[in-house]
Protein backbone atom coordinates (compact mmCIF):
# COMPACT_ATOMS: atom_id res chain seq x y z
CA UNK A 1 0.00 0.00 0.00
CA UNK A 2 1.23 3.46 -0.85
CA UNK A 3 2.37 6.10 1.55
CA UNK A 4 -0.60 8.36 0.72
CA UNK A 5 -3.09 6.29 2.73
CA UNK A 6 -5.07 7.87 5.53
CA UNK A 7 -7.29 6.25 8.08
CA UNK A 8 -5.05 3.19 8.24
CA UNK A 9 -5.82 0.54 10.82
CA UNK A 10 -3.80 -2.54 11.65
CA UNK A 11 -5.60 -5.74 12.62
CA UNK A 12 -4.28 -9.04 13.88
CA UNK A 13 -5.83 -12.16 12.42
CA UNK A 14 -4.39 -15.61 13.05
CA UNK A 15 -0.79 -14.44 13.47
CA UNK A 16 -0.95 -12.18 10.43
CA UNK A 17 -1.11 -8.41 10.43
CA UNK A 18 -3.81 -7.01 8.17
CA UNK A 19 -3.74 -3.37 7.14
CA UNK A 20 -6.65 -1.73 5.43
CA UNK A 21 -7.33 1.83 4.52
CA UNK A 22 -10.62 3.61 4.33
CA UNK A 23 -9.40 6.44 2.12
CA UNK A 24 -6.36 5.45 0.06
CA UNK A 25 -4.73 7.80 -2.36
CA UNK A 26 -5.93 7.74 -5.96
CA UNK A 27 -2.83 6.19 -7.49
CA UNK A 28 -3.13 3.61 -10.22
CA UNK A 29 -1.23 0.36 -10.56
CA UNK A 30 0.20 -0.34 -13.99
CA UNK A 31 0.81 -3.75 -15.53
CA UNK A 32 2.66 -4.01 -18.82
CA UNK A 33 1.54 -6.98 -20.93
CA UNK A 34 3.92 -8.68 -23.34
CA UNK A 35 2.54 -6.78 -26.31
CA UNK A 36 3.85 -3.54 -24.77
CA UNK A 37 0.49 -1.91 -24.09
CA UNK A 38 -0.11 -0.46 -20.66
CA UNK A 39 -3.11 -1.75 -18.74
CA UNK A 40 -4.28 0.21 -15.69
CA UNK A 41 -6.09 -1.41 -12.81
CA UNK A 42 -7.54 1.07 -10.35
CA UNK A 43 -7.59 0.43 -6.64
CA UNK A 44 -10.87 1.61 -5.17
CA UNK A 45 -11.12 2.95 -1.62
CA UNK A 46 -13.54 1.43 0.90
CA UNK A 47 -15.74 4.53 0.59
CA UNK A 48 -16.45 3.75 -3.08
CA UNK A 49 -17.19 0.08 -2.33
CA UNK A 50 -19.57 1.04 0.48
CA UNK A 51 -21.32 3.48 -1.87
CA UNK A 52 -21.64 0.69 -4.47
CA UNK A 53 -23.20 -1.49 -1.76
CA UNK A 54 -25.69 1.27 -0.91
CA UNK A 55 -24.19 1.82 2.53
CA UNK A 56 -23.05 4.99 4.27
CA UNK A 57 -19.59 5.64 2.92
CA UNK A 58 -18.06 8.19 5.29
CA UNK A 59 -15.11 7.11 7.43
CA UNK A 60 -17.02 6.98 10.72
CA UNK A 61 -19.82 4.85 9.22
CA UNK A 62 -17.35 2.43 7.63
CA UNK A 63 -15.46 2.01 10.91
CA UNK A 64 -18.75 1.45 12.75
CA UNK A 65 -19.94 -1.11 10.17
CA UNK A 66 -16.73 -3.11 10.57
CA UNK A 67 -16.88 -2.85 14.37
CA UNK A 68 -20.53 -3.96 14.37
CA UNK A 69 -20.05 -6.98 12.07
CA UNK A 70 -16.53 -8.30 12.76
CA UNK A 71 -15.36 -10.92 13.22
CA UNK A 72 -17.05 -13.22 10.76
CA UNK A 73 -16.55 -16.96 11.32
CA UNK A 74 -13.43 -18.28 9.56
CA UNK A 75 -15.47 -20.66 7.41
CA UNK A 76 -17.91 -17.96 6.16
CA UNK A 77 -17.33 -16.25 2.84
CA UNK A 78 -17.82 -12.50 2.88
CA UNK A 79 -20.88 -12.65 0.64
CA UNK A 80 -22.50 -15.29 2.90
CA UNK A 81 -22.65 -12.96 5.90
CA UNK A 82 -26.25 -12.59 7.11
CA UNK A 83 -26.22 -8.78 7.12
CA UNK A 84 -26.02 -8.39 3.30
CA UNK A 85 -29.18 -8.18 1.23
CA UNK A 86 -29.40 -10.30 -1.94
CA UNK A 87 -28.05 -7.63 -4.30
CA UNK A 88 -25.13 -6.73 -2.00
CA UNK A 89 -24.19 -10.41 -1.65
CA UNK A 90 -24.40 -10.87 -5.42
CA UNK A 91 -22.12 -7.88 -6.05
CA UNK A 92 -19.50 -9.17 -3.60
CA UNK A 93 -19.69 -12.72 -4.99
CA UNK A 94 -19.47 -11.57 -8.61
CA UNK A 95 -16.47 -9.36 -7.91
CA UNK A 96 -14.66 -12.27 -6.26
CA UNK A 97 -15.55 -14.85 -8.91
CA UNK A 98 -14.85 -12.56 -11.86
CA UNK A 99 -11.62 -11.24 -10.30
CA UNK A 100 -13.05 -7.90 -11.31
CA UNK A 101 -11.82 -4.34 -10.90
CA UNK A 102 -13.10 -4.21 -7.31
CA UNK A 103 -11.58 -7.52 -6.16
CA UNK A 104 -8.71 -5.97 -4.16
CA UNK A 105 -11.05 -3.71 -2.22
CA UNK A 106 -13.50 -6.59 -1.65
CA UNK A 107 -10.56 -8.68 -0.38
CA UNK A 108 -9.60 -5.89 2.03
CA UNK A 109 -13.17 -5.77 3.33
CA UNK A 110 -13.13 -9.56 3.70
CA UNK A 111 -9.93 -9.38 5.76
CA UNK A 112 -11.25 -6.54 7.91
CA UNK A 113 -14.50 -8.39 8.66
CA UNK A 114 -12.73 -11.67 9.45
CA UNK A 115 -10.20 -10.06 11.80
CA UNK A 116 -10.73 -9.98 15.54
CA UNK A 117 -10.98 -6.46 16.97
Amino acid sequence: MGSGFTGTRHLRCQNACVTYSIQPDRTQRHNIPQDGETVEKSIHPFSELFAQLGLASDEASIRQFIADHAPLPDNMRLEEAPFWNASQAALLRDERIDDADWVETVDQLNLALHASP
